[in-house]
């Protein structure tokens, strides 16, 4: 009877761990497609999906400020508290405002500043890869080479980068899909 008792268990331990496999492989397969839709998306219109972009960040700066206002509602006139929601929360709501009404501007000031920080970063990397020997001075190179192209021209080098992006989420959606796929094949 113990035999018997065992192997039930064993048996529906095994059934459970199918049906979670199955589960999994489906969540996957679908994460996988929409995924990879969105890297297609991407690959297609890369200038359209920056600009779709910025309208997202600002909808959301701008939501993210009105709460803060409104937290500062919540707080006594006169405290400190109130000045540190006050602030922030207009500042995200014109920040969000400028996203939304000039975001081609605000995307390529937002390059630069990244070409900026790729710069700086290169230089910091590259003086102390010099000593661990050329492997480490790669990643420096890229670094320097990726912010010399955003700073140089921006709006140009931006979409080939929203393309590279958009090219690395296809391929991380198709993956996604043959790992789900695999796992439905689990028996």
């Amino acid at each position: 009877m113990s035999d018997l008792s065992e192997h039930d268990s064993t048996f529906e331990a095994n059934l459970r761990q199918e049906k979670l496999l199955r589960t999994s492989g489906n969540s996957l397969m679908l994460r996988g497609v929409v995924i990879a839709l969105f890297g297609l998306l991407m690959l297609l219109n890369p200038a359209g999906t920056t600009r779709l972009l910025m309208l997202v960040l600002g909808a959301i700066l701008m939501v993210d400020g009105i709460a803060l206002l409104g937290s500062a509602a919540q707080v006594p006139s006169g405290h400190w508290v109130r000045i540190a929601f006050l602030l922030p929360g207009f500042l995200l709501l014109c920040f969000g405002l400028v996203c939304i009404f000039y975001g081609a501007q605000m995307l390529t000031l937002l390059t630069v500043l990244v070409g900026i920080w790729l710069l700086l970063t290169g230089i910091q990397e590259l003086t102390s890869g010099v000593r661990q020997g050329f492997g480490a001075c790669i990643p420096a190179l890229l670094s320097l080479l990726i912010g010399i192209l955003l700073i140089t021209s921006p709006w140009t080098n931006l979409n080939r980068l929203v393309w590279l992006v958009g090219l690395m989420i296809m391929i991380s959606g198709i993956a996604s899909f043959w790992l789900g796929l695999k796992l439905r094949l689990i028996r």
